[in-house]
């Protein structure tokens, strides 16, 4: 089994610490969309030129996080999923899962836009809004954020966590300005706790 896909990438280092999480072997290529010789390879595995992608098999690649992690636990007993598909918790978390992912997209996309487009084929006010949208979310988080060392499904690691994890070392290097000028105490507390976990120590981008 192989993992294609750097850890810059919010995505990929979802799919890696679920990897780890679970025990399961693999090999981890960080390859980079942004650069040419690693996008070819990108593109042998993935026609549309996105990581992560897991290859299973010689002839099997999968790509899409959620998708991935989906199959990563298909035979997993309900308690040891990260990703929970039945139960009383499933609605709490596929609520917190959606806008933490949509945090990701937006973020990615302002980042994309005021960073790595040409320069001259930027469009800071379309970044700005994009910012917006992530900020206004992430405040969302910051009210339902648990205590330090708790998780935001209340007893056990899931997803989320992981979610919040990647998403606020994201944007502390793509989008540091704009996260400084949030007030976020409960989240920078809860992070600050979080980083000391091993999944998030050990696939933090160089």
């Amino acid at each position: 089994m192989q993992l294609f896909g750097r850890f810059l990438s919010p995505y990929t280092r979802l799919v890696s610490m679920v990897l780890n999480h679970h025990g399961i072997e693999h090999e981890h290529h960080q390859l980079a969309v942004a650069n040419d010789a690693d996008r070819e390879e990108i593109l042998r595995h993935n026609s549309l030129g996105r990581v992560p992608i897991l290859r299973i098999n010689e002839q099997d690649a999968l790509v899409e996080s959620d998708l991935i992690i989906l199959h990563l636990e298909q035979n997993l007993a309900d308690e040891a999923r990260l990703f929970p598909r039945d139960g009383r918790e499933t609605i709490s978390f596929l609520t917190h899962h959606g806008r933490a992912r949509g945090i990701m997209d937006r973020a990615v996309a302002a980042f994309y836009e005021s960073s790595r487009r040409p320069e001259d084929k930027r469009w800071p006010e379309h970044a700005e809004k994009l910012d917006l949208t992530w900020q206004a979310t992430l405040g969302k988080f910051e009210q339902s954020c648990p205590a330090p060392g708790q998780y935001f499904l209340g007893g056990k690691l899931s997803l989320i966590d992981l979610d919040m994890a990647v998403i606020m070392e994201f944007l502390a290097i793509a989008r540091a300005k704009k996260l400084a000028s949030m007030d976020l105490p409960k989240l920078h507390a809860w992070m600050e706790n979080m980083a000391q976990h091993q999944l998030v120590k050990n696939t933090r981008p160089n």
